[in-house]
């Protein structure tokens, strides 16, 4: 009679451990486990490479800044290796429990260059990335920071390449995860806006609702393996915005919430300015209107191609508009 009491009472503990939680977890992560000063984290490693994924901490409430982080490190026999990879070497995936949602990452499209230095993490902070729809809990999700009210799973996956210097390819693809819960009041509903604007640049295309933002300054990633010059580009909902904004045009835009990263990224704006267009003594156009004549003598690119805009000049001794947009530089009157 004991023993059948001692069997009953084990089968009970473990029937109670198992149902303790609404997920499990793996690769040697805290899931399960949501107070609020526990700092979830899960690590995998595949041959030479080792991924983390970790957040500051497990509970949020409803928009309020993330604190998510993605680290690569590579802990081969080399003092360096290079990798090659989309917009990011990382790609996040969101589910949503209580709403049974998924959100799956969008597809980057550049191809970059980022050198790891031995046993050292090369981390980049979490993205939204996604296809945006109408639904109320998506537009909620992308459109303001953090995370709307739920239980969450957030699975990283890096994917790249490294080639050993024979021109032999190889590729690398690793994932892990960590459970978050989001609850309480809003965090976000007093956030002030930000003072300076998420890009600025100019308006290269345009479509229903949306306008295509390219950065004016160059960015340089030449040190880390990457382009030397890479402009950013994102395709801006103005649905929100009473501007009318036109090809051409400078804009500083505040974007609204997340930032589906794909290339161009593609958010929403909360705010757009359009910056004063320059007219030249002896011109008979402004900036704007030769660089919107410009790109219209442009073969049609389609929405994952930045039209960019490297220099507008103006010639008073010829009357010329010199303009370089990609890499080609065309002279129109005017």
């Amino acid at each position: 009679m004991k023993m059948v009491f001692s069997y009953l009472l084990i089968l009970f503990i473990s029937l109670s451990l198992v149902g303790c939680g609404w997920t499990d977890q793996d690769n040697n992560g805290d899931q399960g486990d949501f107070s609020t000063d526990k700092k979830p984290k899960s690590e995998v490693q595949e041959g030479d490479f080792v991924l983390l994924l970790e957040s500051n901490k497990s509970v949020y409430q409803p928009h309020e800044q993330e604190g998510i982080f993605a680290q690569l490190k590579y802990v081969g026999n080399e003092d360096e290796i290079k990798i090659s990879h989309g917009a990011s070497p990382f790609s996040f995936e969101v589910t949503e429990h209580t709403r049974k949602v998924t959100i799956h990452p969008a597809q980057t499209l550049p191809l970059l260059h980022t050198t790891l230095q031995n046993d050292v993490w090369y981390e980049v902070a979490f993205a939204k990335s996604g296809e945006h729809s109408d639904d109320d809990f998506i537009q909620d999700y992308f459109n303001r920071d953090g995370f709307p009210e739920g239980e969450y799973t957030i699975e990283v996956t890096a994917s790249f390449t490294t080639n050993d210097g024979e021109e032999n390819e190889e590729s690398h693809l690793l994932s892990t995860s960590i459970d978050i819960v989001v609850t309480g009041e809003d965090a976000g509903q007093d956030n002030e806006e930000i003072a300076n604007p998420d890009i600025v640049g100019y308006v290269t295309n345009k479509r229903e609702n949306h306008i295509l933002v390219v950065s004016i300054e160059a960015q340089d990633f030449s040190e880390t393996g990457g382009a030397d010059e890479f402009y950013d580009a994102s395709w801006v909902s103005t649905t929100h915005v009473d501007e009318e904004v036109d090809i051409g045009e400078r804009v500083e835009v505040w974007f609204d919430g997340g930032v589906n990263e794909s290339y161009p990224t593609q958010a929403a704006a909360k705010q757009i300015n359009i910056l004063e267009s320059n007219q030249p003594k002896g011109a008979e156009m402004t900036e704007q209107e030769a660089i919107a004549q410009v790109i219209a003598q442009l073969d049609d690119a389609d929405e994952h191609t930045a039209i960019i805009v490297k220099k507008v000049s103006f010639n008073p001794e010829t009357l010329l508009w010199e303009i370089e947009v990609n890499d080609e530089v065309i002279q129109i009157e005017g």
